[in-house]
């Protein structure tokens, strides 16, 4: 998949030149001594560079392409994670025979022995466990926890987390809703639904409303005095109003009039 990798034997403050580099085949195993960067260049001109005198040439794979910029690559020593121009290392103590990148999204990572968010190890995750859920790949879960990036959402159930359709700011478990990984402590799972919104609306309200029986919440917080019976969001906002109830018009989950 990729033509080339590009060694580059200049020190980082120097100019790289014509003359400074050369092109080399993956199957190759001869490496310049002086080496102290190598890249990754992919048809479309991105490229990602790899801090480190020891790549082994020979057995250097990519794992991935994400946001057009290759982001994992191991050899037969280490796993490396280049994703972004100031964040190329070794990932430390990764295995490379058994380092997979945990999908959709490519997000999560694990081994044999840990799971990663964006090569750092989470601490008292279960690789063996460990799946990403499809809907809304920035999460994972294992036996034991929910996962937020690299952060446990806290008292959430992994056997019955599930996400709203459309609306993946909202979550719920069997006891819980779930506003961006935090719970709602007043909020009923058995009744909650986050409110449609039209795309019109959704640009202009720039937040997510929701009911249960009991409350109407904007993101996470009680809109006070809403009625959840009669609440709905406008589908042609205006500057002064974005949701209704019987009672009054609401503008960010302030009443207006």
């Amino acid at each position: 998949m990729f033509g080339h990798v590009v060694v580059v034997t200049t020190l980082p403050h120097q100019a790289t030149t014509a003359s400074s580099t050369k092109h080399i085949s993956l199957s190759s195993t001869t490496v310049p001594a002086a080496t102290t960067r190598i890249v990754a260049t992919q048809g479309r001109g991105w490229t990602v560079w790899i801090k480190s005198p020891t790549v082994d040439i020979k057995t250097l794979t990519f794992l991935n392409d994400r946001y057009g910029t290759l982001s994992f690559a191991k050899d037969k020593h280490h796993v490396y994670f280049c994703c972004y121009p100031d964040a190329r290392w070794v990932v430390p103590g990764a295995d490379p025979r058994t380092f997979v990148l945990v999908g959709p999204g490519d997000y999560y990572e694990k081994d044999h022995y840990s799971v990663y968010h964006y090569g750092l190890p989470i601490f008292g995750a279960d690789p063996a466990t460990f799946v990403v859920f499809p809907e809304e790949p920035h999460y994972g879960k294992d036996a034991h926890h929910v996962y937020s990036g690299d952060t446990i959402v806290q008292g959430a159930d992994p056997a019955t987390f599930q996400f709203y359709d459309s609306y993946k700011v909202y979550s719920r478990d069997r006891t819980h809703v779930f506003w961006e990984g935090g719970a709602l402590p007043t909020a009923d799972p058995g009744s909650f639904v986050p409110l449609p919104m039209t795309s019109k609306a959704a640009e202009a309200v720039g937040a997510q409303y929701g009911k249960d029986t009991h409350h109407v919440y904007i993101e996470n917080t009680i809109v006070q005095g809403a009625d959840p019976a009669t609440f709905l969001v406008l589908s042609h906002p205006t500057a002064t109003a974005d949701a209704q109830d019987a009672s009054h018009y609401y503008r960010e989950g302030e009443v207006v009039r």
